[in-house]
């Protein structure tokens, strides 16, 4: 621009000082030159005028543009937060309800035992009231039958009684020695004649919990955990409540159902803190939250995930 002034300038200056030199139409004609260069410079400034214009429009819709990807990426990243806080409420629901299933049905439990007893009690008032009725009038040779019964009877409920704490104890060994052997079914057999036959015996709740390892090791962790179960439902200040519950754990572990674990180990501590089953539960609710496979990502997160990194790669490509 400065050169095409200067040059203008400078062809007047000429023309003004050689008049003598230039005839009248070679004056026009560099006058017209000069116009036409004056003309041309004023285009080209005009040019340059809207290439700036368009210049800073174009820089407002990159930078308008630029904005509209980064709140892209802002909302996918917090559609991804709320997928996780999501994921982890429908846990903690999941624990709850499996919870209250479980003391539902306990109460469910508890509430047949009562009706039982209830019945049975009527039964045996029923029963009581009949013989009381029918009875008065042979009380006095009862007594005396009794009294002369009962030296022989005791001795045979005496008899009866070592015979049965013997084959409990035989059947309870036997089975002890097919477990070792890993002759799980053979073990399990032994133990339900004994329950069946010697319910009330002092291997009784030994036994149950016995039956539930022998399914365990077939690895039939289902009903290994409704034996344990049963064991330190029924039983909890028995020696093997505590182990019972660490098995049923660990079993519900084996089936990936890693919160019923976690809530079985907790109470597991909950209830006997400072016993050596506790602490071996507390190490595995440490490995169920290290397990990966205990918490799998969910598709439809991993999807958002992958477009949001995607897209914002893209963007910095640009």
């Amino acid at each position: 621009m400065r050169l095409v002034r200067v040059l203008t300038g400078s062809l007047i200056g000429i023309a003004c000082l050689l008049p003598g030199c230039m005839t009248t139409d070679e004056t026009n004609a560099l006058k017209m030159s000069v116009q036409n260069l004056q003309m041309q410079s004023d285009e080209q400034r005009r040019e340059i005028a809207d290439l700036k214009m368009r210049l800073d429009a174009l820089a407002q819709d990159l930078n308008a543009v630029g904005a509209i990807k980064e709140n892209q990426s802002s909302v996918l990243t917090k559609t991804y937060d709320f997928s996780k806080e999501l994921q982890a409420l429908k846990g903690r629901f999941e624990e709850s309800k499996y919870q209250n299933d479980k003391a539902l049905k306990d109460i469910a439990a508890d509430r047949e035992l009562l009706n039982a007893k209830i019945g049975a009690l009527e039964n045996e008032l029923f029963k009581d009231g009949a013989k009381a009725q029918s009875g008065r009038d042979k009380k006095a040779a009862a007594v005396s039958a009794a009294a002369a019964e009962k030296a022989p009877a005791e001795a045979a409920d005496e008899k009866e009684t070592v015979k049965a704490a013997t084959d409990a104890q035989k059947l309870y060994d036997e089975a002890q020695s097919d477990i070792k052997k890993k002759q799980y079914a053979e073990a399990r057999e032994k133990l339900e004649r004994l329950l069946k036959a010697y319910p009330k015996h002092k291997l009784a709740v030994s036994a149950r919990y016995w039956v539930g390892e022998t399914y365990f090791g077939e690895k039939k962790y289902g009903d290994a955990i409704v034996e344990f179960e049963e064991v330190w439902q029924k039983n909890p200040k028995h020696d093997k409540a505590r182990l019972a519950m660490l098995k049923e754990g660990y079993a519900f572990y084996e089936t990936k159902d890693c919160r019923a674990a976690k809530v079985i180990l907790q109470k597991l501590s909950e209830k006997y803190p400072q016993s050596e089953e506790a602490k071996l539960g507390d190490k595995k609710i440490t490995d169920i939250a290290g397990d990966k496979a205990c918490y799998p990502k969910p598709a439809k997160t991993t999807k958002k995930k992958k477009s949001a990194a995607k897209k914002k790669k893209k963007t910095n490509s640009q």
